[in-house]
């Protein structure tokens, strides 16, 4: 892996930035996934999206990146939270 601060710098939201992350991601680059994955979950520059953020922690974790397992965690819980939020409203 390379260095994954340059990536979290990257986190600021810029559609450009986003834009390269995306594209790093798509080729396989294990600290954009994990990056994009965050961006997802937070809505930085994206809207959010759990289902999303937990596609791309899930291939930065099977492809080696230690931090993802705690993201994945923390990312399911809020899905937990938004679906039963969902199921109460509906009653």
């Amino acid at each position: 892996m390379g260095n994954p601060n340059f990536y979290l710098d990257l986190m600021s939201g810029d559609p450009e930035r986003v834009a390269q992350i995306i594209q790093d991601a798509q080729a396989g680059n294990v600290d954009a996934m994990y990056t994009l994955g965050v961006l997802y979950c937070e809505g930085r520059g994206l809207p959010v999206d759990y289902e999303k953020s937990l596609e791309w922690l899930k291939k930065a974790r099977d492809l080696g990146d230690r931090d993802a397992d705690q993201m994945i965690r923390a990312v399911s819980y809020q899905l937990y939270l938004k679906e039963s939020e969902e199921r109460l409203k509906k009653g």
